[in-house]
């Protein structure tokens, strides 16, 4: 080794140590021990590679070419998973010396003096250095303890020039050389951190101080000192740091103020939970909301938002709208640092984990995104806004927390560098209840404006001077101005006629005086100049002990009288509607007392013409008598549809079913009238009376067929509709599903005359014609079945009837035969009837039939009948409308007697639905007045 032979040895030792003594740079001092090796060594190549992860890249090196540091830089083994270390120096980092294959020492560090030689006899040898042209190769080991920190490589491209004691020598000096190293990266790291936090504390935009509370003998809190503040503390406060820091706060506030804030800050240094609070600084005029946290025992924490403006803006709002509340004051802020490289978080602060619910373990090391707190999308936004500006500032962001809660913040960011590495300094405000609060604000003024556009008054609100600074929308209609032309500096007086503007004026100062009554008459005048009645009713705006103007209501009086128009008109239909009331009453009675005689012909004739046969030389007449008696019956049907009245014999019927026959059934007569069917497959059933939906067809259709008297096109539709509340309210009716039925014709149409008094019994447009029932029997049995009707129509154009009948799930039931009259007779039928010849006749169809006869004329006779005859009767043919025991009181009685006891209902109308009542209740069937024998001996055979 040179001339010197070993007295190189100490001198690199002594260089080397001195330079480790030095207080440069770790990047400078080992640049320099390199120089010092090769300077006292007399070799070409010295290097150093250093830990970074798992690899020991080459981290400075002297003599080696650019291609060779650019291939052999990893010592990591690209394809393995995971990777080792290969290579002669990966050996070496590993530990894989054996000091028995001669090349490798007993500190762990590889030498030879010939490597093309030694590549031939160890297998390992990746060959880098070798194409390098290196012979002497010495790697040794740079270790902190046990821990591996890099390996120091010395080579040379002669042979020889390194011996076994220069190695040793290396690796002694190579010893003090990692653990210096070691240390020097760990303080860098400290300096490195304490630059992060510093610059961490220094770029926030709140004021940050820190302070250490002071005890007394006792241990009691007495007094707190200052130690570090950051640039926004002096900007916010005007204070300078030189001024604040190792002062005691007793030096600088009252003793009264200083145990105010002692009371504060003191349980929170002692490891209580944050504080909030707020400070107002005279120095500068304004207001500061700020948090208190303890970061270690006995030391306190204070970070402050200026909030001068936002205070200022409540304090406006509250002024100038005094039906808002206060807004919220804003939630204290979150901190975080996290990398921009893979966005996981380095440090969060406390309010971030009060607030998001993580803990400060599960948030660090993880991504914003994988905590949830913020959607991919948000974060890519942000980040991509971020690297565009550096930063940004009162980003509102959604956010959520870890249960799953919304978390709204104000967010500012901006990137900054530490250790290498670029970072996001995060700083947000949670503004979820600021934001719940300003949207109530908002809805609750929305409302109130609302509530003021809807009610039938002129609301407005003046300056001293009358100049109108606001006016709701009926104020705008009411006297032809657009709002802003109403609140752009118009003065009432505008809106007073000419006459009246001098009284007016005189009020208007009164009032602003307080000396004024309210409720004055003036001619109003609208922008069209016409005037109008109007009254006036206002009062003053103070506020804060301050007269600001006037506010009141003008009541339309034009408005007025056409309410009481209209409260005479509705009076009109009250007592229309009574008399209609009193129309179907007096109708109900009136067809219920037919009805009875109409039986007592109709059955009459029916028996004469079974027992006379066709051969009678009457027949014909005997035929035409059952005819008008039947067209009799059909009126007093229509009676007792108008009159609500008509007894209900509900069952689930198939509407298109019935639409088909009647409509085919109507056609005959019409030659002229084209019938075109829509029927909605799968029709809902409807519960109801089969034969007065039948008569709602034949009314609808005949009223058609009237409106085209040359013919035309007739359209029958049929679908199932669902109303909802608010239009089923809107026609009395329950909400729910209905089935429609549709008539259209192409007729003459009607006028609006016309369509106000279409329901009304006995109306007809043609004089002569008609009986003026159709349609009223029409609503009245729709309105009996739950239902309601509805008609448009216009002169030339037509009609359209609509009736909605609510929709039932019951299956329809099967028709049955009508034909032929059943006879099977045998049984013993009790009559209760209180019409003398309505019980005759009954009595003689029946022995007619077949059967033994009792006949009742009231209640009571017939549960005398029924004690002493109680294993005979088999059927009792009650009427409902009888003087004494009701049809409803004497089947209950009846059926006290004899519960089994078969009841079949005959009646031209049930009070009030008795009948659909008891037949709810176990009665076997209904059998409508007037009938004749067929129809009895079929309804006695379907129930007996």
């Amino acid at each position: 080794m040179g001339k010197r032979g070993g007295a190189w040895r100490e001198e690199l030792a002594l260089r080397v140590l001195e330079e480790l003594a030095t207080a440069r740079e770790r990047a400078d001092v080992i640049e320099r021990i390199l120089s010092l090796a090769r300077e006292h060594t007399g070799l070409a190549v010295a290097a150093i590679r250093l830990r970074e992860g798992e690899d020991f890249p080459y981290h400075l090196a002297q003599g080696l070419s650019a291609d060779h540091l650019q291939l052999e830089r990893s010592v990591l083994a690209v394809d393995p998973c995971p990777p080792p270390l290969v290579c002669l120096c990966g050996r070496v980092l590993r530990g894989e010396t054996d000091p028995a294959l001669g090349c490798f020492s007993a500190g762990g560090s590889f030498f030879t003096a010939s490597l093309q030689e030694q590549q031939r006899t160890l297998p390992g040898i990746r060959g880098g250095c070798v194409r390098e042209g290196l012979e002497t190769h010495a790697l040794i080991p740079l270790r902190d303890g046990d821990e591996m920190i890099g390996l120091l490589q010395l080579s040379d491209p002669r042979a020889g020039v390194l011996e076994p004691d220069d190695v040793r020598f290396l690796e002694r000096l190579g010893a003090s050389v990692g653990i210096a190293l070691s240390r020097r990266r760990s303080e860098e790291l400290r300096r490195q951190t304490e630059e992060t936090y510093r610059g961490f504390f220094e770029k926030l935009r709140w004021g940050y101080a820190q302070h250490r509370l002071l005890r007394d003998e006792r241990g009691e809190p007495e007094d707190y000192v200052t130690l570090e503040v950051n640039r926004t503390f002096e900007e916010l406060l005007r204070t300078p740091r030189a001024a604040v820091i190792g002062t005691r706060a007793s030096a600088i506030l009252p003793p009264a103020e200083l145990a105010r804030w002692l009371a504060i800050f003191a349980p929170v240094a002692a490891g209580g939970a944050p504080a909030s609070y707020e400070l107002y600084s005279p120095l500068n005029d304004r207001s500061f909301r700020g948090h208190a946290f303890s970061p270690e025992p006995d030391t306190f924490s204070v970070a402050f938002e200026d909030v001068t403006e936002a205070l200022r803006a409540e304090q406006a709002v509250r002024e100038s709208e005094e039906r808002f509340q206060k807004a919220f004051r804003s939630a204290p802020m979150l901190m975080t640092l996290s990398r921009v490289a893979d966005g996981r978080y380095l440090e969060v602060n406390d309010r971030f984990c009060a607030v998001t619910g993580f803990s400060r373990e599960e948030a660090v090391g993880k991504t914003s995104v994988e905590l949830g707190w913020i959607a991919p999308a948000d974060r890519v936004r942000l980040i991509e806004e971020l690297l565009r500006q550096r930063g940004v500032r009162d980003l509102e962001l959604e956010l959520r927390a870890k249960d799953g809660r919304r978390v709204v913040c104000r967010y500012s960011g901006e990137l900054v560098r530490a250790g290498g590495e670029e970072l996001l300094l995060s700083i947000a405000t949670d503004i979820s209840e600021e934001q719940r609060a300003r949207a109530a604000l908002h809805e609750s003024e929305a409302r109130f404006r609302e509530l003021a556009d809807l009610l039938p008054l002129s609301l407005f609100e003046t300056d001293r001077e009358g100049r109108l600074t606001y006016a709701n929308q009926v104020a705008c209609s009411t006297f032809g101005y657009t709002s802003a032309e109403l609140t752009a500096g118009l003065n009432v007086a505008a809106m007073i006629d000419p006459a009246d503007r001098e009284r007016a004026a005189r009020a208007f100062g009164a009032a602003l005086n307080g000396t004024a009554t309210t409720g004055n008459t003036y001619l109003g005048l609208r922008r069209s100049g016409e005037s109008f009645p109007i009254r006036i009713y206002s009062c003053r705006i103070v506020r804060g002990g301050e007269l600001r103007g006037l506010r009141g209501a003008i009541v339309d009086e034009t408005a007025t009288r056409r309410g009481e128009e209209e409260r005479e008109r509705l009076q009109a239909q009250l007592v229309h509607a009574q008399k209609m009331e009193s129309i179907g009453t007096l109708a109900g009675g009136i067809a219920h007392d037919f009805n009875n005689l109409l039986g007592g012909i109709l059955g009459s004739l029916s028996l004469m013409e079974e027992e006379l046969g066709e051969s009678f030389p009457y027949h014909e007449d005997l035929v035409e008598m059952k005819s008008l008696v039947g067209r009799g019956a059909d009126l007093t049907r229509q009676l007792l549809g108008f009159a609500r009245r008509g007894t209900l014999d509900p069952r689930p019927l198939d509407l298109n079913l019935i639409v088909e026959k009647t409509a085919r059934l109507y056609g005959r007569t019409r030659k002229d009238v084209v019938l075109r069917l829509e029927r909605e497959p799968q029709l809902p059933t409807v519960l109801a009376d089969r034969t007065q939906v039948e008569q709602v067809l034949l009314n609808l259709f005949l009223n058609a067929g009237q409106a085209m008297p040359e013919g035309g096109v007739l359209w029958v539709r049929t679908e199932s509709v669902e109303l909802a509340l608010e239009a089923a309210a809107a026609r009395g009716a329950e909400p729910g599903r209905y089935v429609r039925l549709d008539v259209v014709d192409s007729g003459i149409g009607m006028s609006e005359t016309t369509l106000a008094r279409i329901f009304e019994p006995f109306f007809t447009t043609r004089e002569g014609h008609g009986t003026g029932l159709g349609l009223a029997s029409v609503q009245g049995i729709v309105t009996a079945h739950g239902g309601f009707v509805t008609v448009e129509s216009k002169p030339g154009e037509g009609s359209t009837f609509s009736v909605y009948l609510p929709a039932s799930d019951e299956r329809p039931l099967e028709e049955t035969d009508r034909g032929g009259i059943a006879r099977r007779g045998g049984e013993t039928v009790l009559v209760i009837d209180d019409e003398e010849p309505v019980l005759r006749v009954t009595r003689r169809l029946l022995e007619r039939l077949g059967h033994e006869v009792l006949t009742a004329r009231s209640g009571l006779e017939a549960l005398d009948h029924l004690r002493r005859e109680r294993g005979r009767v088999s059927l009792v043919i009650l009427d409902m409308i009888m003087p004494g025991m009701s049809g409803r009181q004497t089947y209950d009685a009846l059926r006290e007697v004899a519960p089994a006891l078969k009841v079949l209902i005959a009646s031209g109308h049930s009070e009030e639905g008795q009948a659909a009542d008891l037949l709810a209740r176990g009665c076997l069937g209904f059998i409508q007045k007037p009938f004749d024998v067929a129809r009895l001996a079929a309804k006695l055979a379907e129930i007996l």
